[in-house]
C-alpha cells in the first residue's frame, strides 16, 4: 500500500495576479479593487488545483514542491515515484527490522529522474513489518509549461466571464472550453 501527500506546497502559482488581470483585460488604471483581486486570485487557485498535484487531472507537479510517499515495505526492485517531473530525491527513510528509524545514504540508491524511478545500488534493507515503514521524499515540478499556463488563463477567463455560475438562464450551456482540453492533452496522466 502507498500513501502520497504534499509536504511543502509551491512557493508561487504558475500564473500571477497581474498576468491574470492582463488576460482578463481587467482595468487596473483605477485604484485596485480588493474584492475583484480576491475573486481573480480564487480563480487562479481553482484552475491550478484542478490541474496540479497528485489529485489534479494532469497528475504532475506544475511548480517545484515537495512530496512524500509512504510504503509498507521496499518493493522487490525499484520505487516508482508517482508524481513528477522529479527534480531530486530528498531522502529515503525506513524503520528497520529492530524498529529503529534509519535514513538511507544517497550513495546506496540511484535515481532516474526522467523515468521517476529509484533503485538500490545493491539491495533494499529489511524493514519492520508495519504500515508506512518506508518513506521517500522528493521534489517535483520544474516549472509550468507554456501550454498549461495558457490553459490556466483560458479557464480563469471562462470562469470569470459567463461561467461564474453552474447554470445560467437564457444562454447556451458550455463545458470546459475545448481549447483547455486540447492544451492539456499531451500532459495528462494516461488512464486518469
Amino acid at each position: 500500500m502507498q500513501t502520497v501527500y504534499r509536504v511543502t506546497p509551491p512557493v508561487a502559482a504558475p500564473i500571477t495576479l497581474a498576468e491574470a488581470r492582463t488576460h482578463l483585460r481587467s482595468d487596473t488604471s483605477f485604484a485596485p479593487d480588493a474584492a475583484e483581486d480576491a475573486l481573480i486570485t480564487g480563480l487562479i487557485d481553482a484552475a491550478v488545483n484542478w490541474l496540479d498535484g497528485w489529485t489534479g487531472v494532469l497528475g504532475m507537479a506544475l511548480m517545484p514542491q515537495t512530496w512524500e510517499m509512504a510504503l509498507d515495505a521496499f518493493p522487490n526492485l525499484e520505487i516508482m515515484v508517482p508524481l513528477g517531473p522529479v527534480i531530486s530525491v530528498a531522502s529515503i527513510s525506513y524503520t528497520d527490522a529492530a524498529g529503529a528509524a534509519q535514513v538511507l545514504p544517497g550513495a546506496s540508491y540511484s535515481i532516474d529522474v526522467q523515468g521517476a524511478r529509484v533503485r538500490p545500488v545493491d539491495f533494499w534493507p529489511v524493514t519492520a513489518t508495519s504500515m508506512a515503514a518506508v518513506k521517500i521524499r522528493w521534489v517535483a515540478g520544474q516549472g509550468c509549461p507554456p501550454a498549461i499556463r495558457a490553459a490556466i488563463l483560458i479557464l480563469i477567463g471562462h470562469w470569470y466571464g459567463a461561467g461564474r455560475e453552474p447554470v445560467v438562464t437564457g444562454t447556451i450551456a458550455q463545458e470546459v472550453p475545448l481549447t483547455v482540453a486540447t492544451l492539456i492533452a499531451p500532459f495528462r496522466r494516461v488512464g486518469f
